[in-house]
């Protein structure tokens, strides 16, 4: 039962035997999942098998002083322009996807990486190629960078002012756009999996075996929510 924050409820017969119903669901009992209905009430829906696909969220660091001037991956397909000069923070696919976007579009890109290479979990091959390709094409690379006590600030141009250390030095760079990539969440917590003993790691995300079976009988869990293939769709937040 997919959760998001939508501010109205519905419910659409897709078919003969598909009913979405599209609000907040948590669960109650082992075949037991109680809809939230805008906060007007809410339906009690029954089922022998559950199946949890409740997607994820991208993460914005709550560690780092002015995150909040970054945008993340979804903020990315709200961008009402193309920025000049954009940061992205962040060393899997969804980072390098959207430097070599920026790149070709003719913004000037800076990448800043944890290690000293991208893609970590793929090929080193690719890894090696690809970075070569980056840099070839004019994408500035930032490795092994943490950032400054000082973090992300906002300036009255409406620039963003990041401060960091990387394998240069100390740095300060100012652009117009900066992007988290630093990895998503599991949209677990208002599930209530606690309730009917489905297992969470450390990362909120249901511990699932081979065949997608939970640590609860009847209960199963697809998709980001498990936190091993990411990027499964899900129901977008509107807030």
């Amino acid at each position: 039962m997919p959760t998001s924050n939508v501010s109205t409820a519905s419910t659409t017969k897709m078919s003969k035997k598909i009913t979405a119903i599209i609000s907040l669901g948590t669960l109650l009992s082992l075949a037991l999942i109680e809809s939230n209905i805008d906060g007007s009430g809410s339906q009690m829906i029954t089922g022998k098998h559950i199946c949890v696909a409740a997607g994820g969220r991208p993460i914005i660091p709550d560690d780092v002083a002015g995150a909040e001037f970054g945008i993340d991956s979804d903020g990315f397909f709200y961008l009402e322009k193309q920025p000049k000069r954009v940061a992205i923070v962040g060393s899997g696919y969804i980072a390098a996807e959207f430097a070599g976007i920026f790149n070709a579009l003719g913004s000037e890109t800076h990448l800043f990486l944890r290690f000293d290479s991208f893609l970590r979990t793929f090929d080193p091959m690719i890894q090696e190629v690809l970075m070569k390709e980056y840099e070839r094409r004019g994408i500035q690379m930032h490795k092994r960078c943490t950032i400054r006590e000082k973090g992300i600030e906002k300036l009255g141009s409406g620039a963003v002012r990041f401060n960091y250390d990387d394998d240069g030095g100390k740095g300060t760079l100012e652009v117009d756009t900066l992007i988290w990539a630093v990895g998503r969440a599991p949209l677990t917590p208002d599930l209530h999996l606690d309730r009917v003993g489905v297992k969470t790691n450390e990362m909120g995300a249901i511990v699932v075996d081979e065949y997608q079976n939970t640590s609860t009988p009847g209960i199963y869990a697809i998709g980001d929510v498990t936190g091993n293939w990411e990027l499964t769709p899900g129901i977008p937040s509107t807030t």
